[in-house]
């Protein structure tokens, strides 16, 4: 029990620190992070880079790691190969709308925002519709602004939360 008091009274001290570096874009500002986003994975061909993949499962207070590499090819195939053999290869998966671009055509299944902060962009995408919000209840992308490319994931499903951090990114063949 006190643990948990603890813990609540850290986090929100934090958060109350933290909030004064953070600003929410709204209307032209968001507009515009959109705008860089979206003309920066057009841009993209190919992507190549690791990732290390953490699983949070609350109810069995576990926290399962993994890594391995990630292959983008444009239009649209994804390919996560984890270090222990195994892979997973996606023409269709949540993330990739925001890899190649197409991100932000779902208005009618998400809701947007945009909080700016030194150096990077946190785009929350909150489903809207039925659909989406039976697989996930919020997905967290955190973009760079050297490059407007995600370096980090985050989304919550049925409670666990799964953060892949991406890590040496190779674009179109070139090291960042």
């Amino acid at each position: 029990m006190l643990r948990r008091i603890l813990t609540a009274i850290l986090l929100l001290t934090f958060s109350f620190c933290c909030r004064a570096q953070y600003t929410e874009a709204v209307g032209q500002e968001a507009s515009l992070i959109q705008q860089k986003i979206t003309s920066s994975a057009e841009r993209m061909e190919s992507l190549i880079c690791s990732f290390e993949q953490i699983k949070t499962i609350p109810e069995l207070s576990q926290e399962v790691r993994s890594s391995g590499h990630l292959r983008y090819q444009k239009p649209d195939r994804l390919t996560l190969e984890y270090d222990n053999g195994y892979k997973l290869e996606s023409e269709s998966s949540m993330i990739l709308p925001f890899i190649n671009g197409s991100g932000f055509s779902n208005s009618e299944m998400f809701s947007y925002r945009f909080i700016v902060g030194k150096g990077h962009i946190i785009l929350t995408a909150t489903p809207i519709s039925r659909k989406m919000s039976r697989i996930f209840s919020m997905l967290t992308l955190h973009f760079n602004t050297r490059d407007y490319t995600v370096d980090k994931i985050e989304f919550t499903q049925n409670g666990d939360i799964t953060t892949i951090i991406i890590t040496d990114k190779k674009i179109n063949g070139s090291s960042l």
